[in-house]
């Protein structure tokens, strides 16, 4: 006698449609799908006409800016925490009926080992309050990042990861209770493999999620293939090094030939620079001289520390180097810093094709490292240099910029470190390390935040933005009695 299901999901499969745009053959024939092989499920659509998506902030924003995936990062939270039932993004294809998936009391996905993602399927009985944790991430400046000044969303999958982690998750793949919900191996609800667009269904799979992204543009979608058939042909690591190789000669090409001023210019340019060089020596051998602590450490939130220690001739006692970290996770960094100095730097591919750089995950943060051509490479830096740092003779630097909100400011300035310095193109009266660094300042459409401070200043001179500081003695003054 077959057995028979007790559902404690509802069997409601919920979408979001913004925008009032037609349909196209791609989520027609998804939405197909779940009719087909999820027969007993009511099919909701969700759109301006039956929910308020200007009842928040974050979605506000998202909606006036025609960012309709955003908009319905949040969405799908409320409704499913108000309502129950299972959430799909409309390119998701269903192969096979959902319901035993509706015995559980919450369900979710890994994308890859490093990474869940809700998108691609999730499913709880209304007011499971782990949910309504996530929803909490969209207050203030959580749900974004900065990228070259500029503010950006950052995708749901890197924020429920996030809060899962708080509640024990372990980032290895396997099948897992995290805070009440069941976590699926990737081969359940993402047999694709987004790195390599390799597919392996197998007898787990409900499901399959095709990537649609639909906030990128059509040459974003291209560039993933492209990605994708050199992570297929070199392997992840040295694919994602030779994409972004591509990527940034692309974009230097770009600036190169769109005239013969920019030409003139780009040459000049590097002359120019060679030349700040020669001039910086007699600056560097000044600062050596003055320099009379020796073996410490700097902690910085960029490039910054590690360009300041390179003109002083001095060895990298820290792994925060040819890297850079978002405000909000270095704050956490400091924090845990034995935790994550302990950590292994992990691949993350999808992060990696967006940037076109490597993008590593530190157990529950995130890592630009920029001057890396693998994230392998950049662990194995990690490990080294992590066994260098001298805790008794440390340097913290912060610099006021991606996103780094009043609050952040705050928390930076209340952390126990006996020598920390918070660089900024303004006074902060509440901040007793704020260090101002004068012509710093760098306008953004999202506000103000201090400039590259690596740049060399105005004129003809080898002094850098930086060199407005005095460095050296916050150096010296910190040495160990």
């Amino acid at each position: 006698m077959e057995k028979k299901m007790k559902f404690q999901i509802p069997r409601v499969i919920h979408y979001f449609w913004f925008g009032g745009g037609e349909k196209p053959d791609s989520v027609k024939k998804c939405i197909a799908s779940w009719r087909k092989n999820c027969p007993d499920f009511e099919i909701k659509e969700w759109n301006e006409s039956n929910y308020d998506s200007h009842k928040h902030p974050y979605m506000e924003k998202a909606y006036s800016e025609k960012m309709w995936a955003f908009v319905s990062d949040y969405a799908r939270l409320d409704i499913l925490y108000q309502y129950g039932g299972i959430y799909l993004d409309t390119d998701v294809e269903v192969i096979k009926d959902l319901s035993p998936l509706c015995e559980l009391k919450a369900f979710i996905g890994f994308e890859r080992s490093e990474v869940v993602n809700d998108g691609q399927g999730f499913g709880c009985m209304a007011g499971i309050s782990v949910f309504k944790e996530m929803l909490q991430c969209y207050e203030g400046s959580e749900p974004y990042c900065y990228i070259d000044g500029k503010q950006c969303y950052i995708e749901s999958p890197r924020l429920r990861t996030k809060v899962l982690l708080r509640h024990g998750l372990l980032l290895n793949g396997t099948r897992q209770t995290v805070a009440g919900i069941e976590v699926l191996p990737a081969d359940y609800l993402c047999p694709l493999n987004l790195a390599t667009g390799k597919m392996k269904i197998t007898d787990n799979t409900y499901s399959i999620h095709y990537f649609d992204a639909s906030w990128q543009n059509g040459n974003g979608q291209k560039y993933r293939k492209l990605m994708q058939l050199l992570n297929v042909f070199l392997g992840i690591d040295k694919g994602l090094a030779c994409f972004g190789k591509i990527m940034r000669t692309k974009d230097a090409f770009k600036d190169l030939f769109t005239g013969t001023r920019h030409v003139y210019h780009y040459l000049n340019d590097n002359i120019e620079y060679a030349l700040r060089g020669l001039l910086r020596v007699k600056e560097n051998n000044v600062n050596r001289r003055r320099l009379s602590n020796q073996d410490f450490s700097v902690i910085s939130s960029n490039c910054v520390g590690a360009v300041i220690l390179h003109e002083l001739n001095q060895r990298f006692n820290s792994p925060t180097v040819n890297m850079y970290f978002e405000p909000d996770d270095y704050i956490k960094f400091l924090k845990n810093i034995d935790h994550y100095l302990a950590c292994d730097l992990v691949n993350l591919p999808y992060e990696s094709s967006l940037m076109g750089y490597p993008v590593g995950g530190c157990d529950d943060i995130k890592l630009h490292l920029v001057h890396y051509k693998s994230v392998d490479e950049a662990n194995k830096k990690w490990k080294e240099r992590s066994k260098r740092v001298n805790k008794d003779n440390l340097f913290i630097i912060m610099v006021d910029r991606d996103g780094c909100t009043d609050l952040i400011r705050q928390e930076f300035d209340k952390l126990p470190y006996k020598n920390k310095a918070f660089l900024s193109y303004t006074n902060h009266d509440d901040i007793s390390c704020n260090v101002v660094i004068p012509n710093s300042r760098e306008s953004t459409p999202d506000g103000d935040q201090t400039t590259d401070l690596c740049r060399f200043q105005p004129g003809f001179t080898g002094l850098r933005l930086f060199d407005e500081w005095d460095y050296v003695s916050f150096f010296n003054k910190g040495l160990s009695q």
